[in-house]
């Protein structure tokens, strides 16, 4: 069988959730099935090379030749086309939306509904920049709802989210499967001190530390994060400084300003292009990690900490409980107090 998977995210340089997910999918799944042919068709040539030598591998790059439409045409003409002509049997699209026309069965991973819900922030963007936002979200949002639809199996990545799915949609149960999510192999502790020192020094950080991770979308309540860490004690906002990974930037300059006027911007860190090595050693080298997000549909970050030895405080929301069980502090990410709290 020659099955086919949109890898385009794989390909993307900006870090995050579609990115990992994809990633993993086409690096591991080669390994397990040996009897069927896979094309994985991405829009920029790749930095892995680990596929030149799978004779059931063949990476095809769609690259992009219109600015602003580039993504749309890409997945709503070429892609189909590209199907077509490789004669491929069963194609999966594993980052929520997919063609309108394809010539063959599909399965699509829809992670969650968040684009189905949460209208994009635009308040401070730049005209261009807000235009750009609306259409991706436009776009997103009907495009994976459409999918969902059509598509022979929809997979998802938790029960919580299979519920949103099925109320939205109202799809029959059945045609939504659970197929759970887990930290990359590379997620392991760093007990090498000397690794740890070099890193810190290199970043120009210091331990102890807390670690917090967020992205372009306000529900990672980076804001939450920060006025929890306010209220900590006077000692031990002394001892441990606060460390926030940005995969994406959108939000860093208001928050540094918020950060500001509670005058903590000698006790905070912000962190932007860190690698899955960097991030492994990061988790290492945390005292804790905190994920007081809003909703998620699966929430890959808390179980990559825990793989690097580090203990967690999350939301007690969406999918995170049924993800992390008893192995986290889960508080109401809304309440700062219960927050910081679960932080000290």
């Amino acid at each position: 069988m020659r099955i086919g998977i949109d890898a385009r995210a794989a390909s993307h340089p900006q870090r995050g959730g579609f990115k990992t997910y994809t990633d993993n999918l086409i690096h591991h799944l080669p390994q397990v099935d040996e009897d069927n042919h896979y094309t994985f068709y991405v829009d920029r040539p790749m930095a892995h090379t680990s596929f030149q030598s799978v004779p059931h591998v063949t990476v095809k790059v769609i690259p992009s030749r219109l600015p602003l439409v580039g993504a749309v045409v890409r997945e709503q003409v070429e892609l189909p086309l590209h199907l077509l002509h490789d004669g491929v049997d069963v194609v999966h699209f594993p980052a929520i939306t997919a063609p309108l026309i394809i010539p063959c069965p599909f399965v699509v991973t829809i992670h969650d509904i968040i684009t189905w819900d949460e209208k994009p922030k635009l308040a401070g963007l730049r005209l261009d920049e807000a235009i750009k936002r609306w259409s991706l979200h436009f776009y997103d949002s009907h495009l994976s709802r459409l999918a969902a639809k059509r598509a022979c199996l929809v997979i998802t990545v938790s029960r919580n989210s299979k519920r949103d799915i099925v109320n939205k949609t109202r799809l029959n149960p059945d045609r939504v499967r659970v197929i759970y999510e887990a930290p990359s192999p590379i997620f392991t502790p760093t007990t090498n001190c000397e690794d740890l020192d070099r890193f810190c020094v290199a970043r120009r950080l210091q331990r102890p530390f807390i670690m917090g991770l967020s992205s372009a979308s306000p529900r990672k309540n980076a804001l939450g994060l920060v006025n929890a860490y306010a209220k900590l004690s006077s000692e031990v906002i002394q001892e441990y400084r606060l460390v926030i990974v940005w995969t994406h930037g959108l939000w860093k300059n208001e928050i540094g300003r918020h950060i500001s006027r509670l005058g903590l911007q000698n006790r905070t860190v912000f962190l932007e292009d860190v690698s899955d090595e960097e991030l492994r050693i990061l988790y290492s080298a945390a005292s804790l990690f905190v994920f007081p997000s809003f909703y998620e549909g699966f929430g890959l970050p808390p179980l990559e900490a825990m793989a690097c030895g580090t203990p967690v405080v999350a939301s007690n929301t969406s999918s995170l409980p049924e993800v992390l069980g008893t192995a986290a502090l889960l508080v109401d990410p809304r309440d700062t107090v219960a927050l910081a709290q679960a932080m000290s």
